[in-house]
């Protein structure tokens, strides 16, 4: 025989290492043996981390995918209750004026233009020329 190899009785696996490794051919495994519970530990951790993962990312998707924002959400409130005639026409106008800056903001929006007032000089319509044509 080569040195260094044994032979082991018919039945026995005989393998260098540790101890936990080298049963008996016949042997059950012990399922209340705590070397079962330590090996089966690894994979029942790596499937609950796989699972939150799973989890997280799901809610991270469903969230994403929500387009309304709170302040619409609120807008969308205040007009039901102003169509229902539980707000006044001034109180609607009025958080419909805040709520709209807030959408400005969240939807990185510019601010409106405000109306020009009137100069009485500035925006005279020009006076038609005078002719000596008389309509007639």
């Amino acid at each position: 025989m080569p040195e260094g190899v044994t032979c082991a009785p018919v039945g026995v696996v005989s393998v260098q290492g540790p101890s936990w490794v080298s049963l008996p051919a016949e042997t059950p495994i012990k399922w209340n043996d705590s070397e079962v519970l330590w090996a089966a530990l690894p994979l029942i951790g790596a499937l609950l981390v796989g699972a939150g993962v799973i989890y997280f990312v799901d809610r991270w998707r469903k969230k994403a995918d929500r387009t309304q924002s709170p302040a619409e959400d609120e807008l969308t409130h205040y007009r039901v209750l102003y169509e229902r005639g539980e707000l006044s026409p001034e109180e609607f106008d009025r958080l419909k004026l805040l709520l709209g800056g807030r959408l400005r903001k969240e939807l990185n929006l510019p601010q409106p233009v405000a109306p020009k007032e009137p100069n009485s000089a500035e925006e005279k319509p020009p006076e038609p020329p005078v002719t000596d044509i008389q309509a007639g």
